[in-house]
């Protein structure tokens, strides 16, 4: 995912890598979990609906997507997804009562 210039999907997991790598992404939500993560990732305005999604509604997302500061807000979205998964190791750790 990191080498692709953005990802434009409808399936929550290939979102998730997309975040994890930093690469810029988009989403068609079919249900409330992609609609869900996409709000929580900060980017809920690059989110449609299936009833929604257009080639007006794709072209304006791909090229919004190209913007240099759109990008840079994409690496910071990466940088947060992967420092609550550093606190969540922590937690789930000091929960079984193991060590990090």
């Amino acid at each position: 995912m990191k080498k692709m210039q953005m990802v434009v999907a409808v399936r929550l997991h290939a979102l998730v890598f997309a975040a994890h790598a930093g690469t810029p992404f988009a989403a068609t939500s079919y249900d409330i979990k992609v609609k869900s993560f996409m709000q929580d990732a900060g980017a809920g305005d690059m989110c449609t609906s299936l009833d929604e999604l257009d080639e007006n509604w794709l072209y304006n997302a791909v090229d919004k997507l190209m913007q240099d500061e759109v990008r840079e807000k994409y690496k910071k979205i990466s940088d947060d997804f992967k420092e609550k998964e550093r606190l969540n190791k922590k937690n789930a750790a000091k929960l079984l009562g193991k060590q990090v």
